[in-house]
């Protein structure tokens, strides 16, 4: 393995690793959009923009889980491909076993996989986008409305 593989593994680890702010994010928006459905008087028009802020939120936890899932196993890969040792092979027959992974997914290149990364931050990111604009507008339902 090159020094840049290991340099591109060991920028997706610390990309990843920033994943953790926007999980919390979605966590501090999942309690804001419960505390807002509960207090007050909420109209049901309010309440569903709530319920699609609540869901984006979940689904932007989901990710974030993933996320966080994936960083010290980027982390790995680069310290291992920087020491010549990486096995991807060896890794996906334990991902499989541990029925973490499809076998479908196993054999696919570093490029792939840190494609497949690089989505899944951006899918935390479109949903944590998706649920502040929610609870914005769940915000401002409640200020005109008042």
């Amino acid at each position: 393995m090159n020094a840049s593989a290991s340099d591109d593994l060991a920028a997706m680890a610390r990309s990843l690793r920033r994943g953790r702010i926007w999980l919390a994010a979605s966590l501090a928006g999942l309690a804001a959009a419960a505390a807002m459905a509960t207090t007050g008087a909420p109209t049901p028009g309010r309440l569903v923009v709530l319920a699609g802020s609540f869901a984006a939120g979940l689904h932007g936890l989901w990710l974030g889980l993933r996320v966080a899932f994936d960083a010290p196993i980027f982390a790995r890969w680069a310290r291992d491909a920087a020491a010549g040792t990486l096995d991807l092979a060896a890794f996906d027959a334990e991902m499989i076993r541990r029925r973490l992974m499809p076998a479908a997914k196993a054999g696919r290149s570093l490029a792939a996989r840190i494609a497949g990364a690089t989505g899944l931050r951006r899918r935390q990111a479109v949903m944590l986008a998706v649920q502040a604009a929610l609870l914005a507008l769940a915000g401002a339902m409640r200020i005109l409305h008042a």
